[in-house]
């Protein structure tokens, strides 16, 4: 669009492509929780034994994608991809392990 005076339509596109992309993103985010919310609790359970908390954080960030600022998406992706996945996943840690860990008071 390098022709003068199309930087409103351009702009137009651009909200537009955004808004459309929110609505995929949100639709999908509550379709998989629809899915969740059917799976019995002691099925959840024993996924939670078996899934790599490198998994788990990437499920995670799909899930909070539509819910963020793209900047922070793109902060968060960097760390869990480029860093916490890999690490996680050569050590083969499982989620069960943070999930009986005590939670301290107060932080």
């Amino acid at each position: 669009m390098a022709v003068k005076g199309n930087k409103k339509k351009a702009e137009g596109l651009l909200l537009e492509a955004r808004q459309n992309f929110e609505l995929a993103a949100n639709a999908q985010a509550e379709e998989e929780l629809i899915i969740s919310a059917h799976i019995p609790e002691e099925e959840k359970a024993e996924d939670n034994d078996q899934i790599l908390f490198a998994d788990f954080m990437l499920d995670w960030l799909e899930i909070v994608r539509p819910s963020i600022e793209l900047t922070n998406y793109i902060s968060y992706s960097n760390s869990v991809k480029g860093r916490i996945v890999p690490y996680f996943k050569e050590k083969g840690i499982t989620f069960r392990i943070f999930t009986n860990m005590p939670i301290p008071n107060g932080r």
